[in-house]
């Protein structure tokens, strides 16, 4: 596992003020990664997510924050970006596809109108066994990534990484 991502979580570990240490789960498959996983207990905590919109079993019913200001909404789908979303080409490098996932199709609808009005990048919504918004057209790929990564100072080094290939590759 690398270790910008192990920061990524002690920073929010230490911002939380949690003290357990991160559990280390190892890969059960060969196709599958080594990862770390970070657990928070804390019945505040959960209770304050509640009052901001993010409730228990959220995947499938999680809606897109109103109330986040606009200055901020980059980061915020930057991060979604980074839980949920993936950027991957064909093996021949000209073909590349952008993607967030979510177990609610509200959220992925109005994920897009804002997409749309801030980059004029238009997506294409699949349902499979959860909702992906997926671009294809490398300008309005561009256009998107050149966005979440404006002015960003904190984001998966994995993905940040695959964002300079596409862009070396335009």
């Amino acid at each position: 596992m690398n270790k910008y991502f192990n920061s990524v979580l002690n920073f929010i570990k230490d911002q939380l003020g949690i003290s357990d240490k991160l559990r280390f789960i190892p890969a059960y498959k060969p196709t599958w990664s080594d990862k770390y996983e970070l657990r928070i207990t804390s019945i505040e905590l959960v209770k304050k997510l509640i009052n901001v919109g993010c409730p228990p079993a959220k995947s499938n019913i999680i809606t897109f924050p109103k109330f986040i200001d606009d200055k901020y909404m980059s980061h915020f789908i930057r991060g979604y970006f980074d839980g949920d979303g993936s950027l991957w080409s064909q093996k021949d490098g000209k073909s590349w596809h952008l993607a967030f996932t979510c177990g609610s199709k509200v959220f992925i609808e109005d994920l897009k109108k804002y997409i749309e009005d801030k980059t004029q990048s238009i997506g294409s919504i699949y349902s499979y066994s959860a909702y992906s918004l997926v671009y294809s057209r490398k300008k309005e790929i561009a256009a998107l990534l050149n966005y979440i990564y404006k002015d960003s100072e904190f984001s998966m080094l994995r993905k940040r990484t695959k964002f300079k290939e596409f862009i070396n590759n335009l």
